[in-house]
């Protein structure tokens, strides 16, 4: 059933702009067939921008149609690039916030490779909440270094206290965020704090990064709304930035006392509906675009392989309607090799692959790692065409 009010702050001034239907649920859970990736669980998306604080949200999300289990992998750690910006990012909260020998609680986890970052930079302990863990760290487990809890975090644990709260790129997931906050907060010991990070969807509007739109994603947030977010939640925004190339929008808070009010009649509001409301031509305009050129080396007879299989190749993939256009997606994550692209059955293989069944051409899904992959691509003495999605 359609949404009517914002899962923010409840809402029904909402400007629906944007539509696309049977995308794949999931983005990071691959397939072991072609078959069971073509036949993967699908849902639509109908994206609304609240006009009172900002939210972009899917009023056609239903949260029933997702599974979060140990076949869920969107781990970035095995990019060089990625992993030397979780250490420098991890570096610096341990540094700003003092957490050698803290506890530090994530939710959300994942394989737990930050969790881990971080307790090996800090010499902390480290507590994480996800059922899609699988084991990675047992080692430090024993230790009692590391203690994770395969499960979603829940009002029901109210312990441990952490004196550092955090949560990486699960916000977006969650349907209810200002509970969802609300309970992170009751999880945080006397002077400690909070940290979230996101991915930044002010790129997606103002440069049209058509691909960012997920099914999975629930909520997109931008600087008024992820503000919004935490002052109704109690919490006091502290220090808001984008990282990563400008892909992540990241946000340090400390709890207060009580709700704050949400920032009244923004100007920005104005700006993110005049944006939302040009989105579905441009949307249009860079799709048809790629689509043709990728027709244009099928007829050809050239070989055009992707490189991510994760959120945005997923998104691609289904909105093209490509098939045999793409005839495999490279991805760096060997959880994700020899599985299949949910929507588009396309298979996951390993750089290297390259080398026996070299490209013409490669779209490069994201433009964050262009350089590291044409590095790669030129230490195997392969100079194929490259595509910037």
């Amino acid at each position: 059933m359609p949404q009517d009010n914002c899962a923010l702050c409840g809402s029904g001034d909402l400007f629906t702009f944007f539509r696309v239907e049977n995308l794949p649920v999931h983005c990071a859970i691959l397939w072991r067939t072609p078959a069971a990736a073509l036949g993967c669980p699908k849902g639509n998306l109908a994206l609304y921008l609240c006009r009172q604080c900002g939210l972009i949200g899917n009023g056609d999300f239903r949260p029933e149609l997702l599974e979060y289990s140990e076949e869920y992998d969107n781990s970035l750690h095995h990019s060089p690039l990625y992993q030397d910006y979780a250490r420098q990012e991890g570096q610096r909260l341990i540094d700003k916030y003092r957490l050698r020998g803290k506890t530090l609680v994530e939710v959300g986890c994942g394989k737990g490779d930050f969790l881990a970052l971080l307790c090996e930079l800090g010499g902390g302990t480290g507590i994480g909440f996800d059922p899609s863990y699988a084991g990675k760290f047992s080692d430090r487990e024993k230790t009692g270094e590391l203690t994770f809890i395969r499960d979603f975090f829940s009002p029901r644990y109210r312990e441990p206290q952490g004196d550092f709260v955090y949560s990486r790129h699960v916000l977006e997931h969650i349907p209810q965020p200002v509970p969802f906050l609300a309970r992170l907060r009751g999880a945080i010991r006397e002077g400690g704090s909070l940290y979230i990070e996101v991915p930044n969807s002010a790129p997606m509007l103002e440069n049209r990064a058509v691909w960012e739109m997920l099914y999975e994603h629930c909520s997109y947030f931008t600087e008024l709304s992820l503000s919004n977010c935490l002052r109704a939640a109690g919490f006091a925004p502290q220090r808001m930035e984008t990282t990563f190339g400008g892909i992540n929008l990241t946000a340090e808070a400390l709890p207060v006392e009580r709700p704050l009010e949400l920032y009244p009649e923004d100007p920005r509001l104005q700006s993110l509906e005049n944006s939302a409301r040009e989105l579905e031509a441009v949307f249009a305009d860079k799709a048809d675009g790629l689509k043709m050129k990728l027709d244009r080396f099928t007829r050809e007879g050239k070989k055009v392989a992707a490189w991510g299989g994760g959120a945005r190749a997923t998104t691609l993939i289904n909105v093209l309607g490509l098939r045999q256009e793409l005839y495999c997606v490279v991805d760096l994550n060997p959880q994700k090799q020899r599985r299949f692209l949910g929507g588009g059955g396309q298979p996951i293989v390993a750089p290297a692959f390259l080398r026996e069944s070299p490209p013409d051409a490669v779209l490069i899904v994201n433009s964050v790692y262009g350089e590291e992959i044409v590095g790669l691509l030129n230490e195997m003495d392969l100079h194929p065409e490259v595509i910037y999605s």
